[in-house]
């Protein structure tokens, strides 16, 4: 046996390390870019796998529908539909839960601004009076004259604050509260309270809160015709008509609003619900408001083609518009002492016309009682009826 000594191995060449130069670290073929290499070549073929697998069962879902195999435009077509369906979705959704916590924030703001009023006007202290010295006649004391005070107190009136004591004044002006400037507020937040409540669909606490302001005006009565409208409207929209019917009944001076009411709650009563023998109720009320305000009539009769003209925007932002003038001129007769006189009170001036406003109110009532356009092409009086169909 002889001895491998300086014998070179086959294939000559550096032999340090065991690899060859391109494999050296850093070189163009390294083996941290082979590595590289293997795990994308990995990757892309599990993505391969998996969108045949993710293919085959959408085939083998359509074939059990009995739609066939679709081809690969139809299938990316569908997909395509189908996110947007989702995306539109959750925009829709989205939109909701905004909405909602919009209402809410606005529905605490309302009910906390009513608790700090409430408290106020519960520990009520009158405001300091104006100063009685104009400010040139006023003596600004400083340094020892401080004590003068004391020596002119006429110049120095003790503060309200101090000498009075607190007032309840929801006790004191119970039953009269929008008469006085003082309680003003808090009615008017009890009942924008109510409409809030009525709007979003709350309608049994709206009721309630329209019954609790009715309480507190039981004598000036300034809000009155504003709650019967819309307590009425509650009332039908939870399908008590017995009651509504009660408050239509019960006002002397009804609005055109409540006449046309009276028509849907007289048709449902009678052709619906099989309540009374005749319909002598429905011609008189469709007799009296057709009278009011035949354009109500009208536009019932062509609420198709005038759902397309109506703006719901514009009526609410006119309404709001108009509460709010409303408020003011009502806080304006109070400051001038005209709240004792009914005949002072100022009244509501909305620019949209009344059969507009009626017709966002009360169109999807009118829609759910089956056949009442019908019916009411039939009772319009004779000499009015071919000019409101034309």
């Amino acid at each position: 046996m002889g001895s491998n000594k300086g014998k070179k191995r086959k294939g000559g060449g550096d032999q340090s390390g065991g690899m060859s130069k391109r494999h050296e670290v850093g070189g163009s073929g390294s083996i941290h870019d082979m590595e590289d290499h293997r795990s994308r070549r990995r990757l892309s073929r599990k993505e391969e796998r998996r969108e045949k697998k993710r293919l085959k069962k959408f085939k083998l879902k359509t074939i059990r529908e009995g739609r066939g195999v679709p081809d690969m435009q139809s299938t990316m077509q569908e997909e395509t539909k189908t996110y947007t369906e989702i995306v539109e979705q959750k925009t829709r959704e989205s939109f909701r839960r905004r909405q909602d916590l919009k209402n809410k924030l606005q529905l605490s703001q309302l009910k906390r601004a009513i608790e700090k009023e409430e408290e106020k006007l519960e520990s009520w202290v009158p405001e300091e009076p104006a100063d009685p010295l104009p400010k040139e006649n006023k003596y600004k004391l400083k340094g020892a004259a401080r004590p003068a005070e004391e020596v002119y107190p006429h110049l120095y009136p003790p503060k309200i604050g101090e000498t009075a004591q607190p007032e309840d004044l929801l006790d004191r002006y119970q039953g009269e509260l929008s008469s006085h400037v003082d309680t003003f507020q808090y009615v008017k937040l009890n009942l924008l309270l109510g409409l809030f409540l009525l709007a979003k669909g709350n309608t049994k606490a709206a009721i309630e809160t329209f019954d609790r302001v009715t309480e507190m005006d039981t004598k000036s009565k300034l809000f009155d015709e504003i709650i019967r409208i819309n307590r009425l409207a509650a009332y039908v929209e939870i399908g008590e008509l017995a009651k509504a019917r009660e408050i239509i009944e019960a006002t002397q001076d009804k609005h055109a609003f409540m006449k046309w009411d009276k028509v849907l709650i007289e048709f449902i009563s009678y052709h619906l619900l099989k309540e009374g023998d005749s319909d002598h109720a429905l011609r008189n009320g469709v007799s009296e408001a057709f009278g009011d305000c035949s354009e109500v009539a009208e536009v019932l009769l062509a609420h198709e083609e005038f759902e397309a003209d109506i703006s719901p925007e514009s009526i609410l932002e006119d309404e709001a518009r108009a509460l709010d003038q409303y408020f003011d001129k009502c806080l304006e007769c109070l400051n001038s002492g005209k709240h004792t006189n009914t005949s002072e009170k100022p009244c509501l001036e909305y620019t949209t016309s009344i059969e507009a406003r009626y017709f966002h109110r009360s169109i999807s009532w009118w829609r759910d009682a089956d056949g009442i356009f019908d019916c009411l092409a039939n009772l319009l009086p004779d000499e009015e009826d071919s000019s409101v169909r034309s």
